[in-house]
């Protein structure tokens, strides 16, 4: 377990304060341009940490199979290496829009070899860029707090993914190979409060009889 998802295991996520809403994003993708942009929708898109999309490289993208391969991230001080776990490596899949986003992209990065390469073709872009970029972001979209505090760390836009793919009924173990988690404790200590509830048991039992015989003779 990393120790950034350790230490929000401690705090409820809600949609509005930790967790964008999809009015949010929508705002936040539009205001952006660039590599800022690429990187944003990816993020909501995906669920990709922010070390998985600084490690990105052009090779691990299948725009035939519409699918992202993660096999390598960039850690905090900008060397490439595998993912901290074997769950980290994995397949995502791309919603049309996070492939026409990099189709785009792919014609204005010439012979990059990274995704979001830094100020030069063969270097990582550092954290503090991409932090620092989303933050400039929110301002710049009106994306605040009441001070006018950006209201966001980049991480919750991995939080948005997950929220919107349990709204769509995907399950905790789908969510839970899909973020990379080593185990599903992580992912129910994450986003179990986000799980719909299954109802009373009488009702589920009904409904159990129900489906075995057609109805139910509560």
């Amino acid at each position: 377990m990393r120790i950034g998802e350790r230490t929000r295991l401690q705090e409820k996520l809600v949609v509005g304060r930790s967790i964008p809403t999809a009015d949010e994003v929508r705002t936040l993708i539009e205001a952006a341009d660039g590599w800022r942009k690429v990187m944003i929708t990816l993020a909501a898109f995906t669920g990709m940490r922010e070390g998985e999309l600084r490690g990105l490289s052009w090779v691990d993208i299948n725009f035939a199979a519409e699918a992202i391969t993660i096999c390598q991230r960039a850690d905090q001080w900008g060397v490439l290496g595998p993912p901290k776990s074997k769950a980290g490596q994995r397949r995502l899949m791309m919603a049309p829009l996070v492939l026409s986003e990099l189709r785009r992209w792919r014609l204005k990065s010439g012979n990059a070899v990274l995704v979001f390469p830094g100020r030069e073709p063969d270097t990582v872009i550092g954290q503090s860029g991409v932090t620092g970029a989303f933050a400039q972001l929110q301002r710049k979209a009106s994306v605040v707090d009441a001070r006018g505090r950006p209201k966001y760390t980049f991480h919750s836009l991995r939080h948005f993914f997950a929220s919107i793919m349990i709204e769509l009924g995907h399950t905790s173990k789908w969510l839970q190979v899909t973020m990379g988690h080593e185990n599903i404790t992580l992912t129910l200590g994450t986003y179990g409060h986000l799980l719909p509830e299954a109802g009373d048991a009488r009702s589920r039992m009904a409904a159990f009889e129900a489906f075995v015989f057609g109805k139910s003779s509560w």
